[in-house]
């Protein structure tokens, strides 16, 4: 998955958009970026006030409870030059 653009980037488009002088396409081509991302950014910027990405969700959560999690963490400190294949029997034992 790709990193949102930086903070710096997302701002300095959307004053450029603020200032109303160049077309959404020149914006985005000045920037460097996909015109739909200046839209995108625009909209959000109308219908949530969010100028900034979205803080990370967290990802997928693990499948591991904190005892299988403490497991593996000593299988991985005893061998840690196994395949994950070779944790995932070992974990399943």
């Amino acid at each position: 998955m790709s990193q949102p653009y930086c903070a710096d980037l997302r701002e300095r488009v959307l004053v450029a958009c603020e200032r109303g002088d160049l077309p959404r396409v020149e914006i985005a081509r000045r920037f460097q970026v996909c015109p739909a991302t200046v839209s995108n950014w625009r909209r959000q910027e109308r219908e949530e006030g969010r100028r900034a990405a979205k803080p990370h969700s967290g990802g997928v959560p693990s499948r591991l409870d904190a005892r299988a999690l403490e497991v593996l963490r000593q299988l991985v400190i005893e061998d840690n030059d196994a395949l994950l294949r070779e944790y995932r029997e070992r974990l399943a034992e």
